[in-house]
């Protein structure tokens, strides 16, 4: 235990490791800046013919991708954990890990994300409920994915400030 509070107070004093804090800070913008912005969720997007009947046409399937992306998840967390233990480059080591558990918590998210802003899609001519209630479902992840970044975030800075 004490190695591994040694590690991380070293690597709270190396500036390299503030650059898992600057990635984080940039996707967690990104996940607020969507909350805030996004066309789909509000109502305001200019969803054409084709793309809803495309959206109709297809049924959404899980795929490769989030099986792919939730193992190199896992991989990059035990990574970086290992490497972290061992004294083994702790900034990379640390951005592996941070990156890994960015990925593993956020996947599921994100796929049900890909899927709700096909649904509002393939939803535009259905009545305002209906509608409504796509967008908001939608709504609902995003702000769920960015407050899972957010608080990643605050744990990442919370972490390296406290040692």
């Amino acid at each position: 235990m004490n190695m591994l509070i040694e590690e991380i107070q070293m690597l709270a004093n190396d500036p390299k490791s503030w650059v898992a804090v600057a990635l984080m800070v940039l996707i967690a913008g990104h996940s607020v800046a969507t909350v805030l912005l996004c066309p789909y969720s509000h109502g305001k997007a200019k969803i054409d013919d084709i793309e809803v009947s495309q959206a109709r046409g297809q049924v959404f399937t899980v795929g490769a991708r989030f099986g792919l992306m939730m193992v190199v998840g896992i991989a990059l967390t035990v990574g970086g954990l290992f490497m972290i233990a061992s004294g083994t480059k702790p900034a990379l080591a640390l951005i592996a890990m941070v990156s890994g558990l960015v990925i593993t918590q956020t996947e599921p998210v994100r796929l049900r994300i890909r899927e709700g802003k096909s649904s509002v899609i393939a939803n535009r001519d259905s009545d305002e409920t209906t509608a409504e209630l796509m967008r908001g479902r939608l709504h609902s992840d995003q702000k769920e994915l960015a407050l899972s970044n957010v608080v990643t975030l605050a744990a990442l800075v919370g972490g390296l400030l406290v040692f």
